[in-house]
């Protein structure tokens, strides 16, 4: 897992938990703090064969309890490994992808139901990727970063 990634979520839930005792202390604010362990899968003719990764992260929301949306910030960062046949040399190389993402936005939460909360949210997004391929103890590695947009959706249960 890239330093990076670690430092940032850890960082993350220090504030989290900071900003909840506050928060709790005061009954004005509301919000949400999870963890997140999942899947991620990306373009294969773009990251085979890693496009398939493990992604972690924390994803937090939160909002004054008269607003009508929570503030959503969230941490991503995933990996994937991989072999592929190079058959000008006749061997395996190894490849290790990773990717991050700090996303920023919005959640809209509806917490009408006694058991489950649905939420739909989105906003902007700052990504990087990286690519590594070793071969005889040797290593190439290509990055790259941009902008987009996020859209995401689920239920609290």
């Amino acid at each position: 897992m890239p330093k990076i990634n670690i430092c940032s979520i850890a960082l993350a839930m220090i504030l989290s938990i900071f900003l909840v005792s506050i928060a709790s202390a005061q009954d004005v604010w509301t919000g949400n703090i999870n963890v997140l362990l999942g899947a991620k899968a990306l373009d294969k003719d773009d990251w085979e064969p890693t496009d398939e990764q493990d992604e972690f992260g924390i994803e937090i929301d939160f909002r004054e309890k008269n607003w009508p949306v929570n503030i959503a910030i969230d941490l991503l960062g995933a990996t994937g490994e991989g072999t592929v046949f190079e058959p000008f040399i006749g061997m395996f190389e190894n490849v290790e992808s990773t990717t991050s993402e700090f996303n920023v936005g919005v959640r809209k939460i509806w917490e009408q139901f006694p058991h489950v909360r649905p939420f739909i949210g989105g906003g902007l997004s700052f990504i990087r990727g990286e690519g590594k391929v070793s071969f005889l103890g040797i290593y190439v590695s290509d990055n790259d970063s941009g902008a987009g947009i996020w859209l995401g959706g689920g239920v609290y249960w």
